[in-house]
């Protein structure tokens, strides 16, 4: 799960976490939570495997849910994006901003976790010759929830939270 935020041009991550193998209930009452507790304005969720039934749920509940394809065309669309919001501006700073506070050993863990998967992703060409991006790393779910939450906030004309896993 990642929470972004958008404001005065940079997009701040207020928190991440990583979770493997909860069940779909579990997962959309954590997305409930942190939606409450971050005033989330969207909510961004990969439709493959239980994503489709964590938004079909959420949306009927009356949350503002949108579909983030993460298939390969997509995918490579967003890791340019990502990367793009990533590149530092000629003061050195990046729109990306991860916090990695030493002291919050789960944030730390985060933004570490973060770096491992971005390091891990590599250009890869096709069988038909198209350029494409895969991960080398051991995960990659941490990366694209924040390259789907960065999609959306990029797409936003203004200030917008929001919740992607």
């Amino acid at each position: 799960y990642v929470v972004v935020e958008r404001y005065s041009g940079k997009v701040t991550i207020l928190h991440g976490e990583l979770h493997k193998g909860e069940h779909v209930e579990s997962k959309k009452e954590r997305i409930r939570n942190l939606f409450k507790k971050y005033r989330a304005n969207f909510c961004i969720v990969d439709p493959s495997n239980v994503g489709s039934t964590i938004y079909k749920d959420l949306l009927s509940e009356g949350y503002p849910v949108l579909e983030g394809p993460f298939y390969a065309r997509e995918r490579k669309q967003m890791l340019v994006n990502l990367q793009m919001i990533m590149q530092p501006d000629k003061h050195g700073k990046s729109v990306l901003v991860i916090p990695a506070n030493p002291s919050d050993p789960e944030t730390k863990h985060f933004a570490e976790r973060l770096v491992d998967e971005l390091i891990g992703f590599r250009k890869s060409k096709t069988k038909t010759n198209v350029e494409t991006y895969l991960s080398t790393a051991k995960h990659d779910d941490t990366v694209a929830a924040l390259i789907l939450a960065c999609k959306v906030t990029s797409d936003q004309k203004e200030f917008v939270d929001m919740v992607a896993i």
